[in-house]
């Protein structure tokens, strides 16, 4: 059967719109006009049945937006039959009402679409008595009698089924609309301002003892879900965490969060010697390659390790932490400087080595260069304080005549710097080779 349909929402900056299906007669669209839907609380649980003699009209209210000044606007979604509908029938229609009004949520709902369900009820009006056919030829006899029985039979079937459909159309919806009525009614005959607020109060605790009910179900999905996903087999215990995290974070309200907290605190436990091997391997690529921003992903690893309270490595993964801080402040260090006995000049040369760390005071050492076959000249120890984002600068200057000519200049981060250098002549020759050592692992992470 194709529903009639009366819709009543909300476009922004148009405020209320009306919308009617192509079969709708003019009385039809009358009587569903002259509702007051107002008057009903907005619900999607129940559909709100309003019956007269000759029609019954059916109604899902809800909150369809808000208009340009931020007022919430009560959408309507209502169709009218010429009797009333039977229980299997209004299950039908609320779930084509449900559909309908997924698609005006969407923004993808259209009154030129055609919507049917199935109403068994269709060619039998309970008010006209005609339940079937009758033959107008057939006498009344003998056999009739037959036919009189199944009759009772039938009216008391049917009269049980209009009596289900009464206490239906007196459900809970009806009653809470009659309750908020007289809370209305209280608030507006007190006069005590305090005593309103009580009222209202009182009436809204009543109400969310009962939304507590469809919360707890709705979490207990939610907590089947997670379930579920653990139990599926190579579970990322990360993940399952996040899904508890996301739940707990956008629900204002749960129920029984403890349920939450200990299945999080059994996947922490599950998942506590993984996290700690992520934290040992991230220390291990720090120590072999020493560069910040290896040693900022170990300390974000042990920070994320040590963020759940319930840690075994507590105190271990503590002292680690001290000592990535103590890095990142900066360690004394002590820089050798040596060259290279092979240098591609005759003569003697006198060579000048400046250092200069984070712009702090010079470091200067002088030495006499001369060919060393197979040796190695020491040239001076530089001792500084350094980051490994510490910028270190070194020049080298040729000592003649008392002029002071730079033949090397070089700056880079100190986890930058190269153990061997080539300083070279204007024509890319090299004059000598000089080294950097620093002995010993003093930017390594001890564990």
């Amino acid at each position: 059967m194709e529903i009639k349909l009366f819709v009543r929402t909300h476009k922004k900056s148009f405020g209320s719109v009306i919308y009617y299906s192509n079969n709708l007669k003019p009385d039809e669209k009358d009587k569903l006009e002259n509702i007051k839907y107002t008057e009903y609380s907005p619900d999607t649980s129940e559909i709100i049945e309003i019956t007269r003699k000759e029609y019954s009209i059916y109604f899902l209210t809800f909150i369809g937006g808000k208009d340009e000044f931020g007022r919430e606007y009560q959408s309507v979604i209502s169709t009218i039959f010429p009797f009333q509908l039977s229980v299997s029938d209004l299950l039908n229609l609320k779930n084509m009402f449900n559909e309908i009004m997924n698609e005006m949520i969407k923004d993808e709902f259209n009154i030129q679409k055609k919507y049917f369900i199935d109403i068994r009820g269709i060619e039998n009006d309970r008010y006209s008595g005609n339940f079937f056919n009758e033959d107008k030829n057939l006498k009344f006899g003998i056999n009739n009698k037959k036919i009189l029985i199944f009759g009772i039979i039938l009216c008391f079937l049917i009269s049980l089924n209009f009596i289900g459909l009464k206490i239906l159309s007196n459900s809970r919806l009806d009653k809470k609309v009659i309750e908020y009525k007289k809370m209305l009614e209280k608030v507006n005959y007190e006069e005590n301002y305090e005593k309103k607020y009580k009222i209202y109060k009182s009436f809204i605790e009543n109400e969310e003892l009962y939304a507590d009910k469809y919360l707890e179900k709705y979490e207990n999905i939610e907590y089947e879900k997670i379930i579920k996903y653990i139990e599926s087999g190579n579970v990322d215990s990360d993940r399952a965490i996040e899904m508890i995290d996301n739940y707990i974070k956008v629900s204002k309200k749960i129920i029984n969060i403890q349920r939450f907290e200990n299945l999080k605190l059994t996947l922490y436990k599950s998942n506590e010697e993984k996290r700690y091997q992520v934290v040992l391997n991230k220390i291990k690529e720090y120590n072999e390659n020493i560069k910040l921003v290896n040693l900022q992903n170990a300390k974000k690893s042990v920070k994320e390790y040590l963020s759940d309270e319930n840690s075994k490595k507590e105190y271990e993964l503590n002292n680690i932490l001290k000592n990535i801080e103590s890095i990142e402040k900066g360690i004394d260090i002590s820089m050798e400087i040596k060259v290279d006995g092979n240098v591609n000049f005759k003569d003697r040369k006198n060579v000048e080595f400046v250092f200069i760390t984070d712009r702090n005071k010079e470091y200067k050492v002088q030495a006499r260069l001369v060919n060393a076959v197979g040796k190695e000249i020491y040239v001076g120890t530089y001792n500084t304080k350094v980051k490994l984002d510490s910028l270190v600068k070194i020049k080298v200057y040729e000592l003649k005549d008392a002029n002071r000519i730079l033949i090397f200049d070089f700056m880079a981060k100190y986890e930058e710097l190269k153990q061997e250098y080539a300083v070279t002549n204007n024509k890319n020759e090299e004059y000598f080779r000089f080294k950097i050592l620093n002995y010993g692992n003093k930017f390594n992470i001890k564990y």
